[in-house]
C-alpha cells in the first residue's frame, strides 16, 4: 500500500509538470508557470519523508504543504521586488506589500494551528523581511544581492522546518 503513496505523489509531480509545459515558453504566464512548477518540486519533500519512514503521514502533507507555501512566498516576493523596483514607487510599494504580508500571517497562522510552533517561526523571517523592505526608503534593485538573501531565506526556512520534525 506504501508504493500508491510513492506513485501517487509522482503522479501529481508529473500532472504539474505536464501543466508547466503546456503554458510553453512565452512570458504570458510566467509566475502562474512558476507556480505550478512549484507544486512539483515540492513534492519531494513529502516524497523524501516517504523514503526514509515508509509511509505518507499527516507530517509528510505538512512537509509538502510548507515547502510549497515557502516556495510561493519566495516567488511573489521577488515578483513585488521587480514590479516595484522605480523609486516612484513608494506608495505602489506599500500596497502591495501589504497584501503579500497578509499572506505570510495566514501561512504563520496555519502553521500554528496545524503544526508545530516552530514550523510557524519557520515562516517569520520571510515576513520580517517584507516588513522592513516596505518600511525602508526605495532604493535601486540588486539583483545579486536579492538571489543571495533569498537563498539564506531558504537555507534558514529549511533549517527551522527540520528543527520543528525532529523534536
Amino acid at each position: 500500500m506504501g508504493y500508491v503513496w510513492l506513485i501517487a505523489l509522482v503522479f501529481v509531480g508529473g500532472i504539474a509538470f505536464a501543466q508547466r509545459a503546456f503554458f510553453g515558453f512565452s512570458r504570458k504566464n510566467r509566475v502562474l508557470k512558476e507556480l505550478i512548477g512549484t507544486i512539483a518540486l515540492t513534492a519531494t519533500a513529502a516524497g523524501a519523508y516517504y523514503m526514509m519512514t515508509g509511509v505518507v503521514t499527516k507530517t509528510a502533507i505538512l512537509l509538502w504543504l510548507a515547502s510549497s507555501l515557502f516556495a510561493v512566498e519566495q516567488i511573489e516576493y521577488v515578483q513585488l521586488r521587480l514590479r516595484t523596483a522605480s523609486p516612484r514607487s513608494r506608495l505602489r510599494k506599500y500596497e502591495a506589500g501589504r497584501k503579500l504580508l497578509a499572506l505570510h500571517m495566514a501561512v504563520i497562522l496555519l502553521a500554528l494551528i496545524y503544526g508545530p510552533v516552530l514550523l510557524a517561526l519557520a515562516f517569520v523571517p520571510a515576513a520580517l523581511r517584507i516588513i522592513v523592505w516596505m518600511s525602508s526608503r526605495p532604493q535601486p534593485l540588486h539583483l545579486h544581492r536579492l538571489g543571495w538573501t533569498e537563498l539564506l531565506h531558504n537555507i534558514v526556512f529549511t533549517a527551522l522546518l527540520i528543527a520543528a520534525y525532529l523534536s
